[in-house]
């Protein structure tokens, strides 16, 4: 709850029309000296599931979502599948009595995301009541125990499909929390606002929601020595000269950004190699006997 002043809850335009928002991090040198991982959070709407919020846009959202669970990647529809199906009547009741605003935002949603050609990413809007959640993006510290393998089940191609066993570690949710705590503690000493959230709340919040999302990595990370990962520093797999991967599979660890720009470079970085081994004169070979 911010305590005066502006609270800038909205996209902004970049010069070229990106949108952006802001967040909120820890400084390198106090992540270093805690000994934490990077972390920001940013500042979102109540949790859609929950009807208390009263909102016709969150509402029509989940109603919208919930007759289309099975279409959701499993990721994503972890929230949307923990609340049962008789819950949607208090959604239909937000929907009517916010009618007009929900009418006023689908106007500014069918400009700025369906016809739009730089869309808008996703749903934010003003708290009436200056009351906001936060949501977290937080690294997660590379575990040896995660594994791929391939499954008994086969795809429509006859192939199997992959098995991930993902987990967070223990040290990654009090990374979090105890970000969450010095971020709580910085507010306060401010005076720009108030955190309601106590540490055990947030522990409990990360553990139920840590396997919400979809950019696992470093399955095929990158390292100098072959005991220690799968490519080398040209994405090369160790072993096998002409075989490369540029993706995030490769990442030797992670922090809280969406990967496509890391990915981009590494392609663009792997063409560059391959073009000048490509401009490299082929070995001689020579007989003997």
């Amino acid at each position: 709850t911010p305590k005066g002043g502006e609270v800038i809850w909205r996209y902004e335009r970049s010069h070229e029309g990106i949108y952006c928002r802001r967040a909120l991090t820890i400084r390198p040198q106090t992540l270093r000296r805690e000994q934490l991982l990077s972390f920001r959070c940013t500042l979102m709407h109540p949790p859609i599931p929950d009807p208390s919020h009263r909102n016709g846009v969150l509402s029509a959202a989940y109603v919208t979502k919930r007759f289309f669970i099975d279409k959701i990647p499993p990721e994503f529809s972890k929230a949307w599948a923990e609340t049962r199906y008789h819950d949607v009547g208090p959604h239909l009741r937000n929907i009517l009595l916010d009618f007009p605003n929900l009418a006023l935002f689908s106007a500014g949603w069918l400009r700025h995301r369906i016809l739009a050609r730089r869309k808008m990413p996703s749903i934010a809007f003003r708290s009436p009541v200056q009351t906001y959640c936060l949501h977290f993006d937080a690294e997660q510290s590379p575990n040896p125990a995660n594994r791929i393998t391939l499954d008994e089940e086969r795809d429509a191609l006859g192939l199997p499909r992959l098995r991930v066993d993902w987990r967070s570690q223990e040290g990654d949710i009090e990374s979090v929390v105890r970000c969450f705590q010095l971020l709580k503690r910085e507010f306060e000493r401010c005076g720009v606002a108030s955190m309601h959230a106590t540490a055990e709340t947030v522990r409990e919040r990360v553990q139920a929601q840590a396997g919400v999302g979809a950019h696992q990595f470093g399955a095929t990370r990158m390292a100098a020595d072959p005991a220690r990962g799968v490519v080398d520093a040209n994405c090369c797999v160790h072993g096998v000269d002409n075989l490369f991967i540029a993706t995030s599979s490769v990442f030797a660890t992670v922090g809280y950004a969406n990967p496509v720009l890391t990915i981009s470079a590494l392609a663009v970085r792997l063409a560059d190699h391959l073009k000048e081994l490509s401009h490299r004169p082929a070995p001689t070979l020579c007989h003997i006997g």
